[in-house]
């Protein structure tokens, strides 16, 4: 149940996996807010044009912080851990 504020909305993301490779493909996401409150689902993503992180007052929502391991951001798999997720591509 947290959420960044001033998240830019994802319009065409189904799944939590395509809102986290959204992030990954965006050199300034700092992460995604995914809301399954929402029907269907919502996809937000973070970066420096977000404002600070709300913790327990969205139900629904979870923030997934990047993480990001690489210089340059690649293709190949993503690691996930808890609320934030890394990408070992390099």
């Amino acid at each position: 149940m947290t959420n960044v504020h001033r998240g830019v909305f994802l319009v065409h993301i189904q799944t939590l996996e395509d809102c986290q490779a959204a992030c990954v493909a965006n050199t300034s996401c700092t992460g995604v807010d995914w809301n399954e409150a929402a029907d269907p689902d919502e996809c937000w993503m973070a970066g420096p044009w977000s404002g600070a992180k709300s913790v327990g007052n969205r139900p629904g929502i979870t923030h997934y912080a990047y993480k990001s391991t690489c210089r340059n951001r690649g293709n190949i798999g993503l690691y996930f851990a808890a609320l934030e997720f890394q990408d070992f591509r390099c």
